[in-house]
């Protein structure tokens, strides 16, 4: 077990700040805050544990933002393809999806395990488009993000920030997205 490492425990905003990348990178990121490169060593071994009780506890505290559902629940009833792309594996994406009432909303949910590369490798949206049967036009990845932004430009698609996730708003519009809305309301103007 982990929990004999005797690592000291890191704040909250510093972990929120190692999201991002994929689970390898937020325990690597964590393992070199807390014992440097010592416990970089040990990710392996870590990775496996920290995956496993987080499958554990996807629900626990997990809550959409006010306004999401029905956002999405509103796009999807224009005929929009809504689709997911995320460095999380696949299924605990459809874990948490499901569990927040919206599997059914999504034509397409892909996580970091479903592509060789996680974003912002762009692979990850070529596969989602061509399921969906989609063109780089039609497309508007929506994210909370400098990864999701970045992932938009290298797959040619255009990038739209979302400022209630856990990235702050200036970190957001200094990675120069084609938009950047504060409220998930605002998605229905972006749709048209």
């Amino acid at each position: 077990m982990l929990a004999t490492l005797d690592l000291p425990p890191l704040p909250e905003a510093t972990i929120v700040g190692f999201v991002g990348n994929g689970a390898r990178k937020l325990v690597e990121r964590s393992l070199a805050a807390s014992g440097g490169q010592a416990a970089v060593a040990l990710l392996d071994r870590a990775l496996p544990s920290w995956l496993d009780h987080y499958g554990r506890h996807l629900l626990d505290t997990t809550r959409l933002h006010r306004g999401v559902a029905d956002t999405i629940r509103q796009l999807r009833a224009r005929d929009l393809v809504l689709s997911v792309a995320t460095n999380k594996p696949e299924a605990m994406a459809r874990a948490i999806l499901d569990g927040l009432g919206l599997g059914g909303v999504f034509t397409g949910i892909l996580g970091g395990d479903s592509v060789p590369r996680h974003k912002p490798d762009p692979a990850i949206i070529h596969v989602l488009r061509r399921g969906c049967d989609v063109t780089a036009e039609e497309t508007v990845l929506v994210g909370d993000s400098p990864v999701d932004v970045a992932t938009a430009r290298a797959a040619g698609v255009a990038a739209c920030a979302v400022t209630w996730g856990l990235t702050s708003p200036d970190v957001l519009r200094a990675a120069a997205p084609d938009l950047v809305v504060e409220r998930p309301e605002e998605l229905l103007r972006v749709a048209g």
